[in-house]
């Protein structure tokens, strides 16, 4: 008999996540890159639409403000993106990327690559399609 973490589609999408961020994060390592996964969500977020506040990035990357914060202190001190002033509302600060930090996410994206393409070889897109279409819909029930 399969034990409830087996049969649990939560439980084993919980797992595969932590799997996924190590070995990511490897990957990145091992190419030169200074940055973790969850840095880069942060950044590609920015290298989309570049200038955005701190509550768009916390409303899109799903983070707490204090997790964002550090983040975007940590990118910042490696100059991969800069603090700047609203034009519009001097109250609001702007997040953008930087250069140096398009740059990195560039490169960071193309390792993305190569590991998305091998974590998935092998499965058909048709299975991807449903994988996603049943992930979707979790995210629908628990939201």
């Amino acid at each position: 008999m399969n034990s409830f973490r087996e049969q649990s589609p939560t439980y084993q999408i919980a797992l595969t996540r932590i799997i996924i961020l190590k070995e990511f994060k490897r990957h990145l390592k091992e190419n030169g890159l200074k940055i973790t996964p969850e840095q880069l969500e942060l950044l590609n977020v920015l290298f989309e639409k570049n200038n955005r506040s701190m509550q768009e990035i916390t409303t899109i990357t799903k983070k707490d403000n204090s997790a964002t914060t550090r983040m975007v202190d940590i990118l910042e001190k490696q100059l991969f993106v800069k603090r700047k002033q609203s034009k519009t509302d001097r109250r609001l600060k702007l997040i953008c990327i930087t250069e140096k930090g398009t740059i990195e996410v560039t490169k960071a994206n193309k390792v993305a690559k190569i590991f998305i393409d091998n974590a998935t070889k092998d499965i058909a897109k048709s299975e991807i399609d449903i994988f996603l279409s049943v992930i979707n819909k979790i995210k629908q029930n628990i939201s």
